[in-house]
């Protein structure tokens, strides 16, 4: 028995560097995504442009909950990079995108993601899993927006 999980969320910042320079930090992804996700355990690339994330177990109650999941990264442009679901055996699928403006010197980055899991729970435990599961989530999602902030403004 399980219980679905959904976060969407999203969030403008700025950094401290060009729309280029800003543009070919996340492009790079093995380089701006595992040091800047927290609980991130391996982030393996499986082929081109394709990428498993594998979180380190949370645990809950005597209940460990294992979080992975296959992106595919796309752009097509230096204004937008794109992260979309690949299907997978795993209960958990990541989305999302980059969006990036100039604004000055520094460049302003939207960032949206949206992230489907199921929680192996019983469904009596919903009304306290959910709630619980999608601040912890929240929280790997805002340490990530702090971490590449702190990134670029070295």
């Amino acid at each position: 028995m399980s219980v679905n999980v959904e976060i969407d969320y999203s969030k403008t910042f700025e950094v401290a560097r060009g729309l280029e320079q800003a543009f070919e930090y996340f492009w790079d992804v093995e380089k701006s995504i595992p040091p800047n996700f927290f609980g991130l355990q391996t982030f393996e690339r499986l082929e081109p442009s394709v990428y498993e994330w594998t979180f380190h177990d949370f645990k809950y109650g005597g209940y460990g909950i294992r979080i992975f999941f296959m992106t595919r990264f796309q752009s097509k442009d230096k204004n937008l990079i794109e992260m979309i679901a690949v299907n997978n055996p795993s209960p958990s699928q990541l989305s999302g995108r980059w969006k990036f403006a100039a604004h000055g010197e520094k460049t302003r980055v939207s960032f949206e993601a949206k992230l489907h899991v199921d929680l192996p729970v019983p469904f009596f435990l919903k009304s306290v899993a959910v709630p619980l599961a999608e601040k912890e989530l929240t929280k790997i999602f805002d340490r990530y927006i702090v971490n590449v902030g702190k990134a670029l403004s070295e």
